[in-house]
């Protein structure tokens, strides 16, 4: 009866933990949903825009962003663009692509970063930590959306016994709104972790999104598993 107490207390314990730790519970979760559907993973990725003050031109916020984002890496060829209030980086390495835009108005600046990095390693605990280092180092900032994402090819399978699998993963760590929804080549499921980067979904919170998708183009077939906080905001 002792015994049975103990891990009882243990497994509300472990719940508890993974809804109140809002900085590394997501990512203990994304991390057993790879591990439950065996996930290679092949990209990882980040879309954020924010308000600035326009205290800086375009052209300097965007350069200085930039160069935070692409820092380390030597292989990044870039192309920019000047246009009226407008100015654009877009680079292209070995494993990163993506671009920083900055446009103005009278009063503000509006920034727009879209990343993607291809990878075989779960990065977006360590992508989130450098965008939040960004977004910090900038002055009387507002307005701040992220959108945080992970594709990984898994084995050609049941997509359902897949998203089934993942949902028991789920329910046994206490992650509440679970909601699935069929579409045409898989499915696509939305939940509530606990983390503070959430969103309203029909009156219920949501901080994560992920999917079990089938393509078959007649020549070969794949499977994907799409993961995104607070929902995935690529195409699938």
């Amino acid at each position: 009866m002792l015994k049975k107490l103990f891990l009882l207390i243990i497994l509300v314990g472990f719940c508890t933990c993974i809804r109140s730790n809002s900085d590394s519970g997501i990512y203990q979760v994304i991390s057993h949903m790879i591990y439950a559907s065996k996930a290679n993973i092949v990209e990882y990725g980040v879309q954020t825009s924010f308000e600035t003050s326009k205290s800086t031109s375009e052209k300097e916020l965007t350069d200085n962003i930039f160069n935070l984002l692409a820092e380390g890496d030597s292989t990044i060829v870039t192309k920019s663009e000047q246009k009226t209030n407008i100015y654009s980086i877009n680079f292209q390495g070995d494993k990163a692509s993506g671009y920083v835009q900055g446009s103005s108005t009278a009063s503000k600046t509006n920034i727009m970063i879209n990343l993607m990095i291809k990878g075989t390693q779960d990065e977006l605990n360590s992508l989130k930590q450098k965008m939040d280092k960004i977004i910090a180092e900038q002055k009387n900032i507002s307005n701040i959306h992220s959108y945080f994402y992970l594709k990984g090819e898994i084995k050609k399978d049941n997509s359902k016994v897949i998203n089934d699998t993942i949902i028991d993963d789920l329910n046994y760590m206490g992650v509440i709104n679970i909601d699935t929804v069929s579409l045409n080549n898989g499915f696509s499921t939305v939940c509530y972790t606990g983390s503070k980067d959430n969103i309203n979904n029909s009156g219920k919170l949501m901080d994560l999104n992920f999917a079990v998708m089938n393509y078959n183009n007649g020549i070969y077939e794949k499977s994907y598993l799409f993961v995104g906080t607070p929902m995935i905001n690529i195409s699938y």
